[in-house]
């Protein structure tokens, strides 16, 4: 009967452990990005919208690998880049990765933030407390934005602006929506 106490035990700590160590690249990608987008503000060669932030986020900025959000599968998009619509947020209207449709990261070049999301978690509760530990926010559920931004996205699910990290940044029509 204790070997089998000490078992779950071990069991439970190993899990809280490899959660501890997964919340931390999730933290440590999502500062990666934010901080290329600041680099790149700051420096000659990167397109930048008349608020001087990037119009995209480019895969080739990341010598290597891009950074991956661990809470997102790897095969859903990489970033996506918030529409004129989004430009007053400082969090996507979504924020769990609810479908294949909706990318690892959020990025508004309306104001140079950079969010990650959440996948599913046991309860939204958790997942809110999850997105808002990742982001260091304080949003108080995982949708929300207002009723004609939500529209947008609803009509969007289908049909997203998103791009994996091995395509090709489209500068030209991120600018035309960039503010």
């Amino acid at each position: 009967m204790l070997a089998s106490t000490g078992a779950v035990l071990w069991v439970t700590a190993s899990g809280e452990q490899r959660e501890a160590q997964r919340l931390a690249r999730a933290i440590e990608s999502l500062d990666a990005l934010q901080r290329q987008v600041r680099i790149r503000a700051a420096t000659d060669g990167t397109t930048l919208n008349s608020r001087g932030w990037p119009v995209t986020i480019d895969p080739a900025w990341f010598s290597g690998e891009v950074p991956l959000n661990p809470y997102v599968p790897s095969d859903y998009p990489w970033v996506e880049i918030a529409s004129s619509y989004e430009a007053q947020l400082a969090d996507p209207a979504i924020r769990q990765a609810v479908s294949r449709h909706v990318a690892a990261y959020w990025y508004n070049p309306a104001t140079g933030i950079v969010r990650a999301r959440v996948g599913p978690r046991v309860t939204d509760a958790e997942a809110v407390e999850l997105y808002n530990t990742i982001n260091g926010t304080r949003v108080e559920a995982l949708f929300g934005g207002g009723a004609t931004i939500e529209r947008d996205l609803r009509a969007r699910l289908n049909k997203p602006r998103a791009h994996k990290p091995n395509a090709q940044a489209d500068a030209a029509s991120s600018a035309a929506d960039a503010p």
